[in-house]
Parts: structure tokens; C-alpha cells; sequence
């Protein structure tokens, strides 16, 4: 079973894409391979590196994680509260630890 630090270094270092099923907020379920390991990146060229957004000041949440959709080719983010299953294994929830 994968906890929240585990799925992110999961998501960074695996060498393939990670199958994530988790509920959108219209309460269907999606299944989507995603990553963040740099190997699986898109290439940035350098006209999309000048367009990049700056940054806004507001604390991230430490919920919702941004991947890369390899089926859709885009960026996503989803919150791992909502993840019902990381490889076809159920996630560890913040208060499933607390019971240990």
C-alpha cells in the first residue's frame, strides 16, 4: 500500500507510467497512467519556457498532486484524498496511519 510521500516518489521515479484511479469530483471514477518522472516528460522547447506563468504566492495544497497525463498528453492534478487505488493497490489515508 502507497501513502502520499509514496505515490510522489512513486510518481518521480518510477520509469513507467503510474495507474492512478481516484474519483472526480463529479463522482465518477477515472483511471488515469500518469507521472512526473523527468524521463517521461514532454521536451520544453524554448518558446514554451518563455510563456511559463509566474508563480502565484499562494501555499500549494498538499492534497491535490499535478502529473502528466501520458494518455492525454497534458497536465493534470487530482487530490489524493479522492484515490482509490495507485498500480491496482488501495492508498494508506492520513487517519488509516494514525492507527498504527
Amino acid at each position: 500500500m502507497v501513502d502520499l510521500d509514496g505515490l510522489n516518489k512513486l510518481l518521480r521515479e518510477s520509469t513507467t507510467p503510474v495507474s492512478v484511479v481516484f474519483t472526480k469530483v463529479d463522482g465518477t471514477n477515472r483511471t488515469m497512467l500518469c507521472t512526473r518522472h523527468v524521463d517521461l516528460l514532454p521536451k520544453v522547447s524554448g518558446e514554451a519556457k518563455q510563456t511559463k506563468k509566474k508563480a502565484t504566492k499562494a501555499e500549494p495544497d498538499p492534497d491535490v498532486i499535478v502529473v502528466y497525463d501520458v494518455e492525454k498528453n497534458g497536465w493534470r492534478s487530482f487530490r489524493f484524498s479522492t484515490v482509490v487505488k495507485i498500480n491496482g493497490e488501495e492508498p494508506i489515508k492520513n487517519d488509516e496511519r494514525s492507527k498504527d
